[in-house]
């Protein structure tokens, strides 16, 4: 009977222990969720609701919930077929390359020679961009452009071709620094990456792509650490060398070591 106490002693604690442990496993998820979820200020959402974002937002949602269902049935089914197709994202590719090509090849040129021919070719592009534009809002509807890729990809349609080649060019305005944005174009190039997740031959190319992706945070983080130390560094330069006063007239030394921005980099 001692023993059979001794082991029910012995399981008790057992029991005791695996309590504990589960109380300090849902404690850890508790507090996970602690930082984790994080509740809308009232005041915020007071004004998403005066200002009418809130509506959107919810018809936004009500509407790509609609599009996801099954037994939706696209009114531009035939459109639909063709702007989701690989040929038409690599037709669209080209058309990027190319554009960022002759992109480069205006910025190589002399400013008067073959002035017409390159304004002629960017014309040709800002049309055919926007007609893409413009499938793809028939196609995938208006919540496609509520998309964050789609709206900065609509910025670049009407903000860096559009809106200056063909309302703020006529209207005889200078163009010379808003002709800055036309670089802006190039970034377009990361469109590119949906053809390469697409196509199988382009595997170890979407392998690296998705590793350089993962990598910024923690690229990010290695830089904030690598701060925080250039910083510290940084002062204890400027107070033990520049702050001397053996070095205090010495221009060389105040302008490495002047201060702590100087004592950083």
């Amino acid at each position: 009977q001692a023993g059979m106490n001794r082991q029910n002693t012995m399981s008790d604690g057992r029991r005791l222990s695996a309590e504990q442990m589960s109380a300090l496993q849902n404690g850890g998820f508790q507090n996970e969720h602690m930082f984790t979820e994080f509740k809308t200020p009232e005041w915020f959402e007071m004004i998403l609701a005066v200002t009418g974002i809130a509506m959107l937002q919810q018809r936004i949602k009500e509407e790509m919930d609609e599009r996801a269902k099954d037994t939706f049935q696209n009114p531009y089914q035939e459109l639909f077929v063709i702007v989701s197709s690989i040929r038409f994202e690599v037709g669209i590719a080209i058309a990027i390359l190319s554009n960022c090509l002759f992109i480069g090849m205006e910025a190589s040129w002399p400013d008067d020679d073959a002035a017409i021919v390159f304004n002629s070719l960017e014309h040709i592009f800002v049309g055919f961009f926007l007609i893409e534009w413009c499938l793809r809002m028939r196609a995938f509807g208006w919540v496609w452009f509520f998309d964050t890729p789609n709206t900065a990809d609509t910025f670049l349609v009407f903000g860096t071709g559009v809106i200056p080649k063909w309302i703020l060019e006529p209207s005889g305005l200078d163009l010379g620094t808003l002709r800055i944005l036309t670089v802006l174009r190039a970034l377009r190039l990361v469109r590119i990456v949906r053809v390469v997740r697409l196509l199988p031959q382009f595997k170890e190319l979407w392998m690296l792509i998705q590793g350089l992706v993962q990598s910024v945070r923690p690229l990010l983080w290695t830089s904030v650490i690598a701060l925080m130390i250039l910083y510290i560094f940084g002062i204890a330069a400027t107070e033990f060398i520049g702050r001397q006063e053996v070095f205090q007239d010495d221009e060389y030394v105040q302008e490495l070591f002047g201060n702590p921005m100087r004592s950083m980099f």
